[in-house]
């Protein structure tokens, strides 16, 4: 720019709009793609509108690609649109090859898809970015589920019969991968499990001698037939097909949707950077027994996930479940009447810990686990506040539900009490404790070398304690740091935390620490505190109360 030129601009800059309006600021283009327009027909049960839907999508996605701008995928609102047919592996519509050049947007407005073929799942993403889906309603129209009333319970024939709600599907119309659990709702809470009883049952064969009739249920080995009583209310589980499956993919946004039942999880991910879930809702279609057979979000090996303003009802696992992933906020959710935890980290087999965490404000309750459950090592950098729970009902089971477990000292008669501070005592009254907790759970820990267990500080109301019955010199809790990854059991040996029951009969036990062969002991030179002795014959005997 010559001198007059930059003169002009000066001047031009100094006068303001006295020298003539201001241009406005030019507006990005943004192509809208209808799915009517393109072939689908709302409101019409007879046709297929998958085709139409995803000839829009793909359309926009060409646009989003070259031009670099926004596209939109329109959908009528209030309308209803059916999918019948889909990809195995890929569902019914799917999102995939947006480069991230561009914005695709999916605008339900407020329209309801309705699925015909759940275990397809409904929308998939691999290798794509900058995606966003908002205002839409899922319904699995014809969502298999089974739930009934228990009839009789035979416990020599190890068989239990139900009679199935009205509308619950047949059970020679039912599809695979469905027989292995169920599980007991509690009598005055639905969707959370009977207090007392396993969070989920085996049955290793059902039938069904006509479609509305009573289905028998031969229970496994491991089922415990006193959990059953006549008037019971059963479900059983159908696990196929996510609402969303995004792999491998960047900047993805679903806000603003409803669910009402997913085959397995609302939102399935796995290696995502970049994921927000907002004001979103996974609810139970009226006149089923559940909404999801599986979590409602699932994130594995993730980067950068915001999940805000959600509601979780009826689902029958987790409601967030967090595994490997890195630079995580969870904000101002609900999670209500369901089988399991609220939220849980690192439950599944992962090759490194969930890290640089918040969970807030959230609230938790009528739920069959605990608010937060985790595996147990150094969670120091999440952090946990402003949760409110309340009527969790710790559920027994054989995987990552933990039991609450009272130990009573066989010779003294106290209890083992932990307190906020760290301190571990022997107490007849656990109140004399600064901020006293009686409660453990006892965590069983297979080695090559025989049955280990770890002795977590339990909490009724979630979230329980990262922290640990531990010997560092001293008898204390403290913080958990894993020595090798979880899902080796091999190496599962963390830190000075490993111990050995050991039998002494009538039903009590002695606890060795592993590392140092020492015993748990009481200290000679005071009632409350605890020692170390190399010799079985001065330890203390204990006895295990589950709550």
């Amino acid at each position: 720019m010559g001198p007059v030129a930059s003169l002009l601009v000066s001047l031009a800059g100094a006068l303001g709009t006295s020298q003539g309006p201001e241009l406005p600021p030019e507006q990005p283009f943004v192509a809208v793609y209808s799915v009517d327009a393109l072939g689908a027909t709302p409101d019409v049960d007879s046709d297929d509108d998958t085709p139409g839907i995803q000839a829009a999508i793909d359309a926009a996605i060409d646009f989003a690609n070259v031009s670099g701008q926004t596209s939109i995928v329109q959908f009528s609102g209030g309308s209803e649109y059916l999918l019948k047919t889909g990809k195995r592996g890929r569902g019914h519509l799917d999102l995939s090859c947006a480069s991230g050049a561009g914005q695709v947007v999916l605008e339900g407005n407020g329209a309801t898809i309705v699925v015909e073929t759940p275990r397809l799942g409904v929308f998939f993403a691999e290798q794509s970015k900058a995606i966003t889906i908002e205002g839409l309603r899922i319904d699995l129209g014809v969502h298999p589920y089974m739930g009934g009333t228990v009839t009789s319970v035979d416990g020599a024939a190890r068989r239990v019969v139900a009679q199935p709600f009205p509308g619950a599907t047949a059970l020679a119309s039912f599809p695979g991968y469905s027989d292995e659990w169920g599980w007991l709702h509690d009598p005055e809470v639905l969707h959370r499990p009977k207090a007392g009883a396993a969070s989920s049952f085996k049955a290793v064969s059902r039938t069904q001698d006509r479609p509305d009739g009573p289905v028998r249920f031969t229970m496994g080995p491991s089922v415990r037939l006193a959990d059953f009583e006549v008037g019971d209310v059963i479900s059983f589980h159908y696990r196929r097909g996510n609402n969303f499956r995004f792999q491998q993919c960047e900047d993805i946004e679903v806000n603003g949707v409803i669910s009402f039942g997913a085959g397995l999880f609302f939102v399935a991910t796995s290696h995502v950077s970049g994921l927000r879930v907002t004001d979103s809702a996974v609810l139970v279609k009226p006149g089923q027994v559940q909404a999801t057979n599986g979590d409602g979000i699932h994130l594995k090996y993730c980067r950068d996930v915001d999940i805000e303003g959600c509601y979780f009802e009826g689902l029958s696992d987790d409601g967030i479940n967090v595994t490997g992933t890195f630079g995580f906020r969870i904000e101002r959710c609900t999670f209500a009447n369901k089988r399991r935890h609220a939220i849980a980290l690192d439950t599944d087999v992962a090759k490194y810990r969930s890290r640089r965490g918040t969970i807030a404000n959230s609230v938790a309750y009528f739920n069959g686990g605990s608010f937060l459950q985790h595996d147990g090592g150094d969670y120091s950098g999440v952090v946990v506040q402003g949760n409110q729970t309340s009527s969790n009902n710790l559920t027994p089971s054989v995987s990552k539900v933990r039991r609450a477990t009272r130990l009573v000292s066989a010779d003294t008669h106290r209890v083992l009490t932990w307190s906020d501070s760290g301190a571990v005592v022997l107490m007849e009254n656990a109140a004399r404790v600064d901020g006293g907790h009686p409660l453990w759970s006892w965590i069983d820990v297979p080695t090559p070398r025989g049955a280990r267990c770890r002795i977590q500080g339990h909490v009724v109301e979630g979230p329980q304690p990262w922290s640990y019955l531990s010997g560092r010199g001293s008898i204390r809790m403290a913080v958990s740091e894993r020595a090798a990854p979880r899902h080796d059991p091999t190496q599962a040996l963390i830190d000075d935390q490993l111990w050995i029951p050991e039998r002494a009969g009538d039903g009590k036990i002695w606890l060795r620490h592993e590392r140092t062969g020492q015993y748990l002991a009481a200290d000679p030179a005071s009632e409350d505190a605890l020692a170390w002795t190399a010799h079985r014959e001065d330890a203390l005997e204990w006895l295990r109360f589950h709550l």
